[in-house]
Parts: structure tokens; sequence; C-alpha cells
């Protein structure tokens, strides 16, 4: 009576439909002593009647352990069960429950090992679970060859790397066929066979077709949401993985996916937007708002960064998006020390983040503490030689640093391999500016010009080279016309907003003799260097410069190795010759712009 109970609650679970045959052996009658003994009147049909019940006992203890199985090892039992009652004997009838029992019992192990391989960190004996899982649903499929949930996962496991194409496709095929109205097994068989396509065009039919049976399907969403980027169409894949976002609100991989394909778009607006919803519905992620802290940095919403940032600091004291935005922050804040000790600490959780280490090195730099910044530069430089802006970095704190020779070493042997590489000419102009070589420098400067991309135009090339063609104090190397026209085109490429770029733009006006723009440029590059708080040295040199054009003078500028003063105001055309001696003895600062590896006027110390 307990197996037909155990069986009975089988498959009431499994909605199998089935008629239960009771257990049975031979039966006794109470009887007196005298009663004749029953008989059957064929002796071969009573015998044949009980062989096919032999296997009954192992058959109802399958559905006992069934309703009672606590790991893959009772699985295991149960069909082993089913098999040996199989074997000795069953009736017509209760050989169709063993089936059905055993089929259920393979799909159940089947898919317990499908967890297991497709567990977000799989266990590294996944293939060995494959290869499990395949051999028992090739049983489902020849005890039920109308099983097309054990196809489509037969399928789903032969598309893993390493698995039978071939047979996942024939799988799949056969899963699809055998679908019916099950439209979510429709869906997923169609989003595995797109995978399985080798041709894009297919791949999308088969997601867009999973997609519109079962718009729920997130592996069908997912998958569109990942092909459309590849191909390009951005708001296609916004609109699918915002569908995922609503699918999986606990998940932020999609906002962050979205967040990534908008702003490298430039579409920073749209971003904020999806950002600023994310986090009003999950205020405590701190991933979300160090992402939105990120954004807003790059937006130049830089107290809106620091709030954030903050924010999820105190969520997450280990945040390390959180603690670089936090860090830049403070950096462009001037505020050092707390600058250093959020990176400080990214190092301590990451010993070996190039990025941390690449910003440290500015912030010391940005202190001129050239000597640490060339220390963790030349770190990464060793760690990862094939970076060249690395060794780019370190030829320009050599020469910030006073060592020329260093600098010109490392920016020679790369023009060795690569002569026409416009940013390694301008550095070596910058060194070549840094020892008075001003005729060198120049050749550099229009070298670098000649080789610069359009669309790379950098303002420091434009700027260097119009300030030794305005402030050389060989007569022959200077060019006021071409002098504007350069410094022209840097203060645009820098919207008229850098102090040391509209000093050029004066300097070239004086000496293209136009003194009514040097003043006027003078005096904004002034205005502006007040307004951004530039270092003194700085706004010394502006000042300076700044009066020589309001007396009708150009500006000269000489650099040497070791020497501190550069720069003087020219003579005027009836002074004594000795006036450039006598005016080489004042103070002054090189304003060569980029001479220093950092600009100090930038906020943005990260390595692009």
């Amino acid at each position: 009576m307990y197996g037909i109970l155990a069986r009975s609650i089988f498959y009431a679970l499994f909605a199998v439909s089935a008629t239960v045959t009771t257990a049975t052996s031979t039966v006794f009658i109470a009887q007196d002593e005298k009663a004749p003994v029953e008989t059957p009147k064929n002796e071969k049909d009573q015998d044949k009647k009980a062989d096919s019940q032999d296997g009954q006992v192992d058959l109802d203890a399958a559905f006992d352990l069934k309703i009672n199985a606590v790991d893959p090892r009772d699985l295991d039992k149960i069909v082993e069960l089913c098999e040996s009652a199989i074997k000795k004997g069953l009736s017509e009838e209760n050989k169709k429950q063993a089936d059905e029992l055993m089929a259920a019992t393979l799909i159940q192990h089947a898919q317990i090992l499908e967890k297991l391989i497709f567990a977000p960190q799989p266990d590294r004996r996944w293939r060995v679970f494959r290869r499990d899982a395949l051999e028992r649903l090739e049983k489902v499929v020849k005890l039920k060859p109308e099983n097309g949930e054990a196809y489509l996962l037969m399928a789903r496991l032969n598309a893993l790397e390493g698995g039978d194409r071939e047979a996942a496709l024939l799988s799949v095929e056969k899963a699809i066929k055998l679908a019916g109205d099950n439209q979510q097994q429709l869906a997923q068989a169609l989003v595995i066979r797109g995978a399985l396509a080798s041709d894009g065009d297919a791949r999308m039919a088969d997601l867009n077709q999973a997609v519109k049976i079962d718009p729920a399907n997130l592996d069908a969403v997912r998958g569109r949401a990942m092909l459309r980027l590849q191909a390009g169409d951005l708001d296609g894949a916004v609109d699918d993985l915002k569908s995922w976002m609503e699918l999986e609100p606990e998940n932020s991989f999609p906002t962050l996916m979205a967040v990534q394909a908008l702003t490298d778009s430039n579409r920073n607006d749209e971003a904020l937007v999806i950002l600023n919803t994310a986090v009003e519905k999950s205020p405590e992620s701190s991933r979300l708002l160090a992402t939105r802290a990120n954004l807003n940095m790059t937006n130049e919403k830089l107290d809106d960064a620091l709030a954030d940032a903050e924010k999820a600091l105190a969520i997450n004291k280990d945040e390390i998006d959180a603690l670089f935005v936090r860090g830049i922050v403070f950096a462009d804040k001037k505020r050092f020390e707390d600058a250093m000790a959020d990176i400080n600490r990214i190092l301590k959780i990451d010993p070996e983040n190039p990025r941390a280490v690449w910003i440290r090195s500015s912030i010391f730099a940005s202190q001129k503490d050239y000597a640490s910044s060339i220390k963790d530069v030349n770190q990464l430089a060793r760690q990862n030689p094939q970076v060249p802006g690395y060794k780019m970095q370190l030829a320009a704190l050599y020469n910030a640093n006073g060592e020329p020779d260093q600098a010109m070493k490392i920016y020679d042997e790369m023009l060795a391999s690569a002569p026409d590489n416009w940013e390694v000419l301008r550095g070596r102009g910058d060194v070549y500016l840094s020892m008075g070589k001003h005729k060198e420098a120049i050749d550099d400067f229009n070298h670098a010009l000649d080789f610069m991309p359009e669309a790379e135009q950098d303002d420091g090339v434009f700027n260097n080279l119009a300030w030794v063609l305005s402030t050389s104090p060989t007569d022959e190397l200077r060019d006021g016309k071409r002098a504007v026209e350069l410094a022209i085109k840097a203060a645009e490429l820098t919207k008229y907003e850098a102090p040391h770029i509209l000093s050029t733009l004066a300097s070239s006006y004086a000496e293209a003799n136009d003194f009514e723009n040097a003043i006027k440029w003078g005096a904004k590059a002034v205005e502006l260097g007040e307004q951004q708080k530039s270092d003194e040295e700085l706004l010394d040199n502006l000042r300076r410069e700044q009066k020589a054009y309001e007396e009708n003078r150009g500006w000269r500028e000489l650099q040497e190795p070791g020497k501190k003063d550069a720069g003087y105001p020219a003579p005027l055309p009836s002074d004594n010759k000795d006036a450039k001696a006598d005016s080489e003895s004042k103070e002054a600062t090189p304003k060569n712009d980029d001479k220093k590896p950092v600009d100090e006027n930038d906020g943005n110390l990260d390595n692009n």
C-alpha cells in the first residue's frame, strides 16, 4: 500500500497521469482444513503472470526513494532500481511507469549538473559534468523520443566550448520541432540556434523571433543587446539593455553597459538619465554611485562627482572607482595629501593597479616632486614596455627634473623605430626648447605638424612653436606673422580658456608689432590666471610679460639647463645692445607649455 501511495504522490508532482497497479502476490483465503485448495485452470498463464510481477518490489522501492531523494546519488539509485525492475519483469502498464520515472529522474539529474555548469562561477569540473549530463539525456531521448526539453538541454550543453556543434544543431532543430504550443521552450531553442549560427543575419533573425515570442526571455533580450552593440545599433542595444534592467532589476550590469555605450558615443546626458533612474531604484549600490561619480567628473561637475564618490565610499570604503574619482577631484582642488591617501588606499587593495600608480605619479609631478614621479613611471614602463605613453611621460619627467639628456635618449630611441611619430617629435622639440636649441626645436615642431592627423590636433604643438617663433632671441628664427596664426589655432583648440596659451598669443602679436592686441590678450591671460588660481610663478611671469607689452616691448626667452632666469623683455630699437644682458639678471621662470609632464591647469590626471 505504501508503494502505491508513493507513486500517487510522484504522478501528482510531475503531472503524469497513469493507472497505478497494486503489487500482488499469491492470495491466501481463510479456510478450514477440509476445504479444497483452488488451483488455476491454466498453470502456464499463472506462471507468466507471476513472472511479470517479479520487478514490482524494485519499482516500488524506486518510487519510495523518489519521494525522499536528497542528492544526485539517490537519483542514480532510482534509475538503477527502475532498470532492475524492468529487467526482472513488469506488467506492460508498470513498465510504462518505470520508463516515466526513469526519464524524469534522468532529466532532473541533468538539470542539477546544468546549474553547476552555468553558474556565475562554473565549477572547474564543468566539462566532466557536461559529459555526465549528456549521457543521461541520451538515455532520456531513447526512452522518450518526443521529449523536447531533453533535446533543448542537449543543444545547450553541446553549444559550449569544446562541444559537438553538429550534435547541438541537430538537437536544437528537434527541440524547435517538438516545442508545439510551448512558447517559452521555442524561444529558448531559437536563442540557442541563433548562438550556433555562423551568419550574423541568421543570428539576429532567431533572436528577433525569440523576443517576439517571449519578451521575458532574458537570454534572448541579453543576446540581442550584445549583437546590436556589435552591429553599431546603439539605440536598439540601449532599448534591449533597458528591457534587461526591468527583467533583472537587481543586476547593475545592463545599466553599466548602457552607460558605457552611451558615453563612448558622447551621449552623456542620456547616460546620466539612466544612471539617475538606477540610483533611485538602488540607492545603496556603491557601484552605481561610483559610476555616476565618474560620469559627473567627465562632465566637469566636480562637486557632484565628489558627493557621489563620498556616498559610495560611505557604503563601501573599498569601492575602487569611487576612490579614483575622489582622489582625482582632490588633486584637481590641490588637496594633494587627501588625493594621495585615496590613491594609496587603492594600491593597498590592488598593489599592481597601473592606473593608480599613474595617477600617483601625476600627483607627485603636480607637487614638482619629479624624482618620485619618475620612480612610479619607471615601474610602469618596466611592467608594460609595450605602452609607448609610459616612455613618453618618463622623458617629459626627466626633462622637467633638469635631466634633458635622459629625456633625449628616450625620444631618440623611439624615433629610431618610428620617425613619423608626431607626439614623440613634439616631446623632443620640448627638450630642445629647454636646452636653448631653438632651431632644432622649430624643426621638430614643424615635423610634428606635418605628421599630426587632423583629428588629433594638439594645442601644445601649435602653442610651443608659436612661442619659440615669437620669443627666440635669435632674430632670424622669429616669425611674428606665422606665430600669430599658430597661437590663434592653439587658443581656438582650448576655447580661449588657457592662460599660458593666451600669453603666447600676446607674445605673438607683440612680435608682429601689434601691441594693441598684445596688451589685450596679455591682460586676459593675467585675468584668467588669477581666476583659475594658477601658481604664483606663472602669474608673476604673466604680469611681467604684460608690463613689457605696455612698454611696446616684445618678450624673449632662452632656457638653458640649470639656469632659472630665462625670460626678459625685448629691448626697444633705441636701447643699448647691452640691454639684453642687463635684463637677463631679472628673475623669471620658463613658461614653455608642457615642459611639465602634467598640466596643472588640467584636472584630469588620468591616462587616456
